[in-house]
């Protein structure tokens, strides 16, 4: 009897074992979860991984070139997509150099809704280059998608020679200005140059 007992034990443990094994081996099968960037997203049904940030641009930008005139101010202001604002000033300006300040949401907003309400890209372009002139150059972008083609297929250049024409023009210029209030950056308080843009409330 006891040798059956000890026969029954000894044919039971290659049983136990390969059990063993073979949890052990599934358990290790198991597929590991690879986390996903917090600045992407998994497109499950093609496996390809996409980015949602968006290209940075040139929403505006005023450039105010004083050709031969030994007053005019010559100036850029640039106001870029993430709602940073820079200011370059070159000469007959209060200040020489770069500024950057940054945007609320609200003015940035605000001066998309400007290229809008005065119709930039339907502006007719009918000025001549004049050689020497003072004169403005106004590029603006308005791109409706978030793609680096779209951005340079709504990007458009105007300039004029602050003449009143096109008036539509130079009044979006002028609010934008007034908007980002740099007045202290481009009035020169000097005898014999004119201030270039009225003193902000």
């Amino acid at each position: 009897m006891e040798q059956l007992k000890n026969r029954n034990t000894k044919s039971t443990l290659p049983i136990l074992s390969i059990a063993i094994v073979l949890m052990l081996y599934c358990t290790g099968c198991q597929k590991e979860d690879i986390p996903v960037p917090l600045d992407a997203s998994k497109n499950i049904s093609t496996g390809q991984t996409s980015r949602t940030i968006p290209p940075l641009y040139t929403v505006i930008s005023i450039t105010h070139d004083g050709g031969y005139s030994v007053s005019a101010a010559n100036y850029r202001v640039t106001v870029m997509s993430n709602g940073i604002a820079i200011f370059n000033g070159y000469r007959n300006v209060a200040k020489i150099g770069e500024v950057k300040f940054d945007l609320t949401e609200e003015k940035l907003l605000k001066i998309e809704e400007l290229i809008k309400k005065y119709d930039f890209f339907s502006i007719t372009d009918d000025l001549k280059y004049i050689p020497d002139l003072p004169y403005v150059t106004t590029t603006c972008a308005l791109p409706q998608t978030n793609s680096v083609a779209e951005v340079a297929d709504h990007s458009r250049s105007l300039i004029d020679y602050n003449k009143g024409y096109p008036e539509a023009l130079i009044q979006l210029r002028k609010d934008v200005e007034l908007l980002l209030n740099i007045s202290s950056y481009v009035n020169v308080k000097q005898t014999g140059l004119a201030t270039a843009l009225p003193a902000q409330d």
